[in-house]
């Protein structure tokens, strides 16, 4: 395994391990039936509060679900190239302080980038 992959193995365990401790998370994982990746997620909504909870709404296409990321408290946030279609490669979660939390975006076509935060819940619905 190249050092690279290596690195991209330890991300994906340690988003795996922040997001099954989640609020709201395992009724998720047992309906995908894994941890999702959010591949192929399209971010439909990025609400962003001064004072107040902000949320990230991504749409996946298999299972038609709709996830929406509430962190409560915003503390650092680094985003670039919006476009019409928000397309994910994927969503990672990681670890930045004791109490706060990266989502980190990799794009495959717009917004990329991280918001770092406390209080990070989700919450998701079956779409049609």
């Amino acid at each position: 395994m190249s050092k690279d992959e290596e690195q991209l193995e330890r991300a994906w365990i340690e988003h795996e391990a922040i997001f099954v401790s989640l609020p709201g998370a395992d009724a998720l994982i047992a309906r995908c039936g894994h941890v999702p990746s959010f591949h192929d997620g399209e971010i439909e909504h990025l609400d962003l509060e001064v004072d107040g909870p902000s949320r990230i709404t991504v749409l996946l296409a298999i299972p038609a679900i709709r996830v929406v990321l509430t962190i409560d408290s915003v503390l650092d946030l680094r985003l670039e190239g919006f476009h019409k279609r928000n397309i994910l490669w994927s969503l990672r979660l990681r670890q930045v302080e004791n109490d706060a939390l990266a989502i980190e975006l990799e794009p495959t076509v717009g917004i990329s980038g991280s918001i770092t935060g406390r209080g990070l819940s989700l919450d998701w619905s079956e779409i049609g």
